[in-house]
């Protein structure tokens, strides 16, 4: 029984070398956007540094953008994709804006932008994913500022 014990966590603290956070190296900024009178979408691309000796699967996220404190779009995930084991990998999002976001974002932000402050975005969430049937959270974020 001890043997079994011992086996067992030596196994246990193995696994505390076994698993290495993923790294979000960079954001890309938007593309293939597409604007209208309701709103705007198009994709971000996020390059995402996975460690680990094993594929990982992200299937959802949980990521919102902002213009200062306004949320002013929502991230989503495509479908699964992979991160591959001990390489980068790029995941593609789509983004949509929130209703009358871009209205808001006029009406709060154009003096800002016409005086030649800058204006923050920022990009902040999670990335869930799996792995060995275990849950995984991908922290995503990014600050960008825009001037004109």
């Amino acid at each position: 029984m001890s043997r079994l014990l011992t086996i067992s966590l030596l196994v246990l603290l193995s696994g505390c070398q076994w698993w290495q956070d993923v790294e979000v190296v960079r954001i890309e900024g938007l593309s293939d956007i597409a604007m209208s009178l309701n709103g705007m979408q198009g994709e971000v691309q996020v390059l995402v540094k996975n460690p680990n000796g094993f594929d990982i699967r992200a299937q959802e996220v949980d990521v919102n953008m902002y213009v200062g404190e306004d949320r002013i779009a929502t991230v989503t995930l495509p479908g699964v994709q992979v991160l591959e084991a001990r390489s980068e990998s790029i995941l593609v999002m789509n983004v949509q804006s929130d209703p009358g976001a871009l209205k808001k974002l006029l009406q709060n932000q154009l003096l800002q932008l016409i005086g030649g402050n800058a204006v923050e975005f920022r990009t902040v969430g999670t990335v869930r994913g799996k792995a060995f049937g275990l849950n995984i959270a991908i922290p995503i974020e990014s600050i960008e500022e825009i001037n004109l």
